[in-house]
């Protein structure tokens, strides 16, 4: 089982389907850059922060090292959604605030 509790599974679609609809409302008007879209931003980027560390802790305690390597996997995935989404965030704060 990838997910700790299936409330991380359901974080996760939710998520990605936050990140969609944000992206479809930036694509409909890219001028659009409200405060709600940046908080929104802002929560996903924790939530990536979240899933990097439970799947971090999970490889620590993966019995085998297949296990190991897919969480670890799993940790780097994450990590490089926050850092590129917080990257994101950065611009459309600077966009937004001139």
């Amino acid at each position: 089982m990838i997910f700790e509790r299936s409330s991380d599974l359901n974080l996760a679609i939710n998520n990605d389907y936050r990140l969609e609809k944000y992206i479809y409302t930036l694509n409909m008007d890219s001028t659009l850059m409200s405060d709600e879209m940046i908080k929104t931003l802002e929560e996903i980027v924790e939530a990536e922060k979240t899933m990097k560390t439970r799947f971090q802790r999970l490889s620590e305690k993966a019995d085998t090292p297949e296990m190991r390597a897919l969480f670890k996997e799993l940790a780097a995935e994450e990590e490089g959604h926050e850092k590129e989404l917080g990257e994101r965030l950065t611009a459309l704060r600077l966009l937004r605030d001139g």
